[in-house]
């Protein structure tokens, strides 16, 4: 009786995904989107400022790490206030994939930190976006196995694309800085609009 009881409870979880549209993540597009656009300007302000393009010089960079950083805090501050909790089993995995990625990232961009602080030197950080780009493709690979959906499936291949991209082009840091501006814009600013039109269009 037992085990029937818990295949039935089982049948009943996978219709609930079945039947969910997991599209109504609109805070999670925003604050996805948000950081695309934030970091993703700014990498390419730095590619750019790389080469003596940007009329900040050299201050393009700490200029720009101040801004990026402060628009996109205070945008998760405001927008973390004001967020819903997801209905639906679907969209609470989901929104849960997109925050354990960020945790992991964190937790990423500490580890990078440490082994800095230890002598390995500041070249270090070069790195972090690669394992970031693998960590989104990661996320990204969960919500096409949720959503079945092409495009999600196409963000998740983007993401680790862009890791091997991004890996040919480290001896070169300002085709680095410009490739990595316009992965962010694409792979995370865009599908966190599209985020938001699809909770805007349920």
């Amino acid at each position: 009786m037992t085990t029937e009881t818990g295949l039935g409870d089982d049948l009943t979880f996978i219709r609930s995904l079945l039947k969910e549209r997991p599209v109504q993540l609109r805070t999670t597009g925003q604050l996805y989107g948000l950081a695309g656009l934030c970091y993703g300007l700014y990498a390419l302000a730095c590619g750019f400022a790389l080469l003596g393009w940007s009329p900040l010089g050299d201050a393009t960079f700490w200029i720009g790490t101040l801004a990026s950083n402060g628009v996109f805090c205070v945008g998760v501050i405001v927008l973390s206030v004001r967020a819903k909790t997801p209905e639906g089993v679907a969209n609470r995995a989901l929104t849960g994939g997109f925050a354990g990625v960020g945790i992991a990232n964190a937790v990423a961009a500490l580890g990078f930190f440490l082994a800095q602080r230890t002598g390995l030197g500041a070249e270090v950080w070069i790195l972090f976006p690669m394992v970031v780009a693998a960590f989104q493709g990661a996320c990204w690979f969960l919500a096409a196995l949720v959503t079945r959906r092409l495009w999600t499936a196409v963000i998740a291949a983007g993401w680790y694309l862009s890791v091997l991209v991004l890996a040919l082009l480290i001896s070169m840091v300002w085709a680095y800085m410009l490739v990595l501006g316009a992965v962010l814009l694409l792979l995370m600013a865009l599908p966190g609009w599209i985020l938001i039109r699809s909770a805007s269009n349920p």
